[in-house]
């Protein structure tokens, strides 16, 4: 739940409403590794808050919806280098969090409108983590919700 305690530093925006599609955050090739929930790593049980997707060092990620980025880490202590996107689509209010990030390979910043699809940033090996990866967090009033689901509801099946 570490991204939570950054939620004081986000920018508190009005986020205009769209009704683009959301999309996944690599267009193909996909590979999942940890799931949402309870995991064991680094010794002991913890709640893992996002979905991680193995892919190589470098692969581009997009932005799953339109939105208005409202925080930018680069790097942070945790979830390294990352981008919080603040989105409302069809009323459907959330933030989606990309993290572990590639420094310096996020072109936004707090306050920069992207659309969905949009390249922001690359896979990395930032903060506490395993290997190269995206670890994305899908939030609804800052609290993490398992982003599977809320993917496939929204983006359809996943790009294998």
């Amino acid at each position: 739940n570490y991204v939570g305690a950054y939620s004081d530093k986000k920018l508190k925006v009005s986020v205009p409403m769209s009704s683009n599609a959301i999309l996944w955050p690599f267009a193909s090739g996909l590979r999942v590794t940890d799931h949402y929930g309870s995991r064991f790593i680094f010794g002991s049980t913890q709640f893992h808050t996002g979905q991680d997707f193995d892919m190589a060092y470098g692969t581009p990620v997009h932005a799953i919806a339109d939105g208005v980025v409202t925080y930018v880490e680069d790097p942070g202590p945790m979830c390294g280098a990352s981008i919080t996107i603040d989105s409302n689509i069809n009323g459907n209010q959330f933030s989606a969090v990309y993290c572990h990030n590639q420094v310096g390979s996020m072109p936004f910043k707090a306050g920069d409108t992207v659309k969905a699809g949009d390249v922001v940033s690359k896979v990395g090996l930032t903060g506490i983590t395993t290997g190269p990866h995206l670890h994305l967090e899908v939030r609804v009033r800052d609290q993490p919700i398992d982003p599977w689901p809320f993917l496939i509801q929204y983006a359809g099946n996943p790009p294998y």
